[in-house]
């Protein structure tokens, strides 16, 4: 494709095709950068042509739906304002139709963070998330939950997060009780590999919003430090031992 993109090739149906095709590509490589850079290319075409919309509504559509697509992928690359506006809604499509090697939203959310110095700004777009996830009404699985009465409820990530938190009440450790919960919910519900990965992988999500950038759990960057005559890294909230400090 020329570098250039012009409002005259996106009205061309073979353009989008190669579009598309340019997609699964990048979604096969994990090409975070070049998803965003040509997330942000049509994104601007269609910005400067806005009768484009009104004149060829189906393809424009498609276009919007192929930049939201793009910016899931390039999501740690993207603006700080960016990343909610793409999230918000769009947590099914990068979880049920992404390939695995493209959609853990916590790694690239974690390589997003260490891009911002302040801690407490961390914290704010992390909250930020947090809200659109829990009351997000994206389903997710197929057959309903049963709520603390009995009465069946959609199974959305709002109502598999309330589910979650009701069924995981006590002082177990934190990831035994998500290690128990998933394997219970996938008996019970009869979930698919692809639904049960999903379910994991938002709750996985769930957790690691939950926690602190100001805190040892939180903490994105692995931290190298020496103690007691040892060399040893903080990584995600865990202390591993490297080896002898050097002298």
């Amino acid at each position: 494709m020329d570098n250039k993109i012009t409002i005259e090739q996106l009205k061309k149906p073979e353009f989008l095709e190669s579009a598309k095709k340019r997609l699964d590509d990048i979604l096969n490589y994990d090409s975070g950068k070049e998803a965003r850079d040509f997330a942000y290319d049509l994104e601007k075409v269609l910005k400067e042509n806005p009768d484009f919309e009104k004149a060829s509504p189906d393809l424009y559509n498609q276009y919007q739906d192929l930049i939201v697509k793009l910016k899931l992928v390039g999501l740690q690359f993207l603006k700080d304002e960016e990343i909610v506006p793409v999230l918000k809604d769009h947590f099914s499509i990068m979880l049920l139709s992404f390939p695995p090697v493209t959609n853990d939203i916590v790694d690239k959310l974690r390589a997003h963070l260490v891009g911002i110095p302040v801690y407490e700004e961390r914290d704010t777009l992390k909250g930020e998330i947090m809200k659109i996830l829990v009351e997000s009404q994206e389903t997710i699985t197929t057959n309903n939950l049963r709520d603390e009465n009995g009465i069946g409820q959609p199974p959305t990530i709002a109502n598999w997060i309330k589910d979650y938190l009701r069924e995981t009440q006590g002082p177990e450790d934190e990831s035994l009780k998500l290690i128990m919960y998933l394997t219970n919910a996938r008996g019970k519900m009869n979930l698919s590999d692809k639904e049960a990965d999903a379910l994991k992988s938002f709750l996985s999500l769930y957790e690691f919003l939950r926690h602190s950038s100001l805190t040892p759990e939180g903490l994105e960057e692995s931290v190298l430090f020496s103690e007691d005559g040892l060399l040893k890294i903080l990584r995600q909230g865990q202390v591993e031992v490297i080896g002898p400090a050097g002298g």
